[in-house]
């Protein structure tokens, strides 16, 4: 069974995602701006997976950023949550069994960035809106917290 340390402590494991929301990533994780809504960017990107999965809407990466974001600081329950994306999908299997094997961990990663970069559209075009210009995130802006606090309270009865 692939284990969480096993994760954790190899380098090798990244997620892929779109260029063209390198900056939404920098942003929301304080690397450019003072508005830091998550520590690191494998945790945006499991918020945005989760919305995609919770949304059942799976997208292709359009043009593939130069910065694959490292799974190395994932925790546990970030781990669980791509766990049970993959776990519930059709085509992957939702046979523990399957764990034992390495290529169905670079499967479930795969499926994971599809259904981010869908989660990101839908931040984009529901949260961010006219502050999100297709390429770059305001940075003036500091109450992107409380708008994805009211995003996930309307999401629950999605």
């Amino acid at each position: 069974m692939i284990k969480y340390s096993a994760i954790k402590e190899k380098d090798s494991y990244k997620v892929n995602v779109d260029k063209c929301y390198d900056d939404l990533y920098d942003v929301l994780t304080g690397r450019t701006s003072k508005c830091k809504v998550f520590d690191n960017q494998i945790s945006l990107f499991i918020f945005a997976a989760s919305i995609g999965h919770k949304r059942k809407i799976a997208k292709d990466i359009i043009q593939q950023s130069d910065n694959a974001i490292h799974c190395q600081p994932i925790s546990e329950e970030q781990l669980a949550t791509l766990f049970s994306i993959m776990v519930s999908d059709e085509n992957l299997g939702g046979d523990l069994n399957y764990f034992l094997d390495n290529e169905y961990l670079s499967k479930g990663l795969r499926l994971a960035e599809k259904y981010a970069q869908a989660g990101m559209e839908v931040l984009c075009d529901e949260v961010f809106e006219d502050r999100w210009n297709g390429s770059t995130l305001s940075k003036e802006y500091s109450d992107y917290g409380a708008d994805l606090l009211r995003f996930i309270y309307t999401e629950r009865n999605f």
